[in-house]
């Protein structure tokens, strides 16, 4: 988005630049003109790659730092920690990112059932993985629940 704006901030600036140097007359209408269909063209290019399919890069941030990952992973394992909470599951919950990707969700159960023929078993894993792809599009493979 920061790049979009700067365009549009640029492109404002050098237009008006331009016209303070131009002769008045037919020359500066017809310049005056090419610059505003380019500057509408500018202003309407998240439209155009929307009609194009291309992903839009106006709202995706440009970079972050490991400590904003680190922050942002924290806020999310909260929220989904709660939304657990509130189906009545209690647990600890990790997300593992590379590159703001997830790679893995791990849930860590509190109360996990002991079934001494069978080894543990939880019997919320089924609610537990409704849950997370109710919050996130990810793989099946990608979650993991422990216990």
């Amino acid at each position: 988005m920061k790049a979009w704006i700067l365009g549009i901030v640029s492109l404002s600036l050098f237009v008006a630049v331009l016209e303070l140097f131009c002769a008045e007359g037919k020359t500066k209408k017809l310049i005056s003109g090419i610059l505003r269909i380019v500057f509408v063209f500018v202003l309407l290019q998240p439209v155009f790659s929307l009609v194009k399919g291309d992903e839009i890069e106006l709202f995706r941030e440009e970079t972050f730092s490991k400590e904003e990952y680190t922050e942002n992973n924290i806020v999310t394992e909260t929220v989904l920690k709660q939304k657990l909470k509130e189906k009545g599951i209690d647990c600890s919950v990790k997300i593992i990112t590379k590159n703001g990707e997830i790679e893995s969700i791990d849930i860590y159960p509190e109360n996990p059932i002991i079934n001494p023929e069978e080894g543990n078993i939880y019997i919320y894993s089924e609610e537990v993985l409704a849950v997370i792809r109710s919050c996130f599009d990810i793989e099946l493979e990608k979650i993991r629940v422990y216990g």
